[in-house]
């Protein structure tokens, strides 16, 4: 599922950028986006004197950020930029905004590239995909590769005993939408639909703060008078809040972080992009992974 695959709620032929309505609309993208660009920047500083590394923007959608990577660091062009899409409705977006550009393009699913890579780009895919893509870009990353993981979580809605169950789990599923953290959890699940009353309570607990998110992000967008993404976002509440609905599902930081842990992959850096008092400030994080 590709990131704003927005342009779906734009009536066909119309000249709006939904990605960069978003950006103007939507609290947190702009801030994000610069946070992303000022790490990027700092590693590629680090690297001016080793060879040019490759990366690898997975689920590009119309490719906003990948270009405006390369166009605002100026030391980005030595580097090998790749845009990924495998959302063929999206792919003509993505072409026309790369024209021109030394960016590559690869079209289908990420499992068919396998090229090594060096540094791989999440900016918005992680409450989409299964997190497969994780453990694949494990087997690609060369020694000393990064995963710079950038997401819209939902706001902080678990209770201390919640936050406790996740951190110590030694597995976590999302099965139907809710948050299972053993492998027995799992089996009991397939065997009788049977779930735990706290990962019910979890998925209770969620859609309440996310309902309160999604108003605010409505009502910001209708005051800056960003109607086209306030149109796809109501869309993507509905979406959202449906626990079953597994291609927009966010969850906690905290179980994001618990599920990269377990995927072998150490912390490095974690950022706040949002200035802003809460639920925003609580809603947007940029990490910077490594893999073990």
């Amino acid at each position: 599922m590709s990131v704003f695959q927005a342009q779906q709620a734009v009536s066909e032929g119309s000249s709006v950028d939904v990605a960069a309505e978003m950006r103007r609309g939507h609290v947190g993208i702009e801030e994000t986006d610069r946070t992303l660009l000022g790490i990027f920047r700092e590693h590629l500083a680090r690297r001016a004197g080793e060879p040019p590394l490759r990366i690898f923007d997975i689920c590009s959608g119309s490719g906003f950020f990948i270009r405006r990577l390369s166009r605002e660091l100026p030391d980005a062009a030595r580097h090998e930029l790749i845009a990924h899409e495998d959302e063929p409705e999206v792919l003509p977006l993505l072409q026309a905004r790369l024209a021109g550009s030394p960016i590559r393009i690869h079209v289908g699913s990420f499992c068919d590239w396998h090229e090594p890579i060096d540094v791989l780009l999440s900016w918005g895919s992680f409450h989409h995909m299964p997190r497969a893509y994780l453990a694949h870009a494990r087997t690609l990353l060369r020694p000393g590769g990064l995963v710079v993981l950038a997401d819209e979580f939902c706001p902080e809605y678990l209770t201390p005993a919640m936050v406790e169950r996740v951190r110590l789990a030694p597995a976590i599923h999302i099965a139907n939408g809710y948050v299972l953290t053993s492998d027995a959890e799992l089996a009991a699940y397939h065997s009788s639909r049977a779930l735990p009353p706290i990962a019910v309570e979890m998925e209770r607990v969620r859609q309440q703060v996310l309902w309160k998110w999604y108003r605010h992000v409505v009502d910001v967008m209708m005051d800056r008078e960003c109607l086209n993404a306030a149109l796809y976002e109501l869309r993507t509440t509905r979406d959202d809040l449906d626990t079953a609905f597994g291609s927009e599902h966010k969850l906690s930081p905290v179980i994001g972080e618990r599920e990269l842990a377990l995927l072998g992959f150490d912390l490095v850096s974690r950022h706040i992009p949002v200035s802003e008092s809460a639920p925003a400030r609580d809603s947007f994080f940029v990490y910077v992974y490594r893999s073990r």
